[in-house]
């Protein structure tokens, strides 16, 4: 379904962003800027809601979790928190559990 890979390329498109920019690949003011745009600039939201008419309750409940959490990512690595640093290991690991469980309901689902 054109829909759950569009969204699923956009939530990796912005994890590997941020993941960069955590990993001092671009450590400036400007990269964080970047990370705190990651959600327009990676289309996000925008696939959020088109996967969200043509999919069930469910992948779309977990589609706004892995937002949320994602959201939480973002932040982190805009305060420019160290990659190592729990702060932001915690919100990075949470969203790759949420994308892997995602991942799997739709494998299931669609």
């Amino acid at each position: 379904m054109i829909g759950s890979f569009r969204s699923r390329q956009a939530t990796t498109e912005a994890s590997e962003i941020l993941w960069n920019i955590s990993q001092g690949h671009d450590n400036d003011e400007t990269a964080r800027a970047c990370a705190l745009t990651v959600l327009r600039d990676s289309s996000v939201l925008a696939r959020r809601f088109e996967l969200s008419l043509v999919t069930n309750d469910e992948i779309t409940a977990l589609t706004s979790q892995l937002i949320k959490l994602l959201i939480a990512y973002r932040d982190a690595v805009g305060r420019g928190i160290p990659y190592n640093d729990e702060e932001l290991s915690h919100p990075r690991k949470e969203f790759n559990r949420e994308r892997e469980r995602l991942i799997r309901v739709m494998r299931e689902t669609l």
